[in-house]
């Protein structure tokens, strides 16, 4: 490959890298967390998923569905989880008549509405919003796709730069010299 060519990927995959690695970063670390984010609410919030008394027999969803509609004033129904573990709650999302999404915490035995929480203040909400958007929006949004682009572009562009120049070569960068310093090591 020519020299200038490579030196010219060299010095815009240095400068991309640093302009879209912050929001990378973000995303990464947001998406992070995002994994985890049953088990880390459960354990924050046990009161929302576990209920007190394990009963007997569960009740239909269908009951306690129709209840609490008509009780929240629910207009649309997102999702209702329902969970295999006899101690576990069911999770509903709705949206009320205000265009409020709310989340519910229902007890299957009794159909009691254990907790309810607006979906915008949960923690994991935010964290949702902050990945996807950067919490700007439309605009996050261009940002975040924009940087991921950056990123493929990044990522071919480092190839071309790791490449060697003869491809008989390419069997020193593909294999690690052990006895080597700790850095070329890592």
């Amino acid at each position: 490959m020519n020299k200038t060519f490579k030196k010219n990927i060299g010095v815009l995959h240095l400068w991309l890298g640093l302009t879209s690695g912050l929001i990378v970063f973000i995303v990464a670390l947001t998406g992070s967390i995002l994994v985890f984010e049953e088990e880390i609410d459960a354990f924050i919030n046990p009161e929302f998923y576990k209920v007190s008394n394990i009963g007997i027999q569960k009740m239909p969803v269908d009951l306690y569905v129709n209840s609490i509609a008509k009780q929240y004033r629910i207009t649309e129904l997102d999702r209702i989880q329902t969970y295999q573990d006899p101690a576990r709650t069911v999770i509903i999302s709705g949206t009320d008549a205000d265009k409020k999404d709310q989340i519910f915490s229902v007890d299957s035995y009794t159909g009691k509405v254990l907790a309810t929480i607006p979906e915008k203040s949960r923690f994991f909400s935010v964290i949702l919003d902050l990945h996807r958007h950067l919490i700007l929006g439309e605009v996050g949004k261009f940002i975040t796709g924009c940087s991921c682009l950056i990123f493929i572009f990044m990522l071919l562009s480092g190839l071309i730069l790791w490449w060697p120049k003869k491809i008989k070569n390419l069997k020193q960068r593909l294999t690690i010299k052990w006895n080597a310093s700790f850095k070329r090591v890592n």
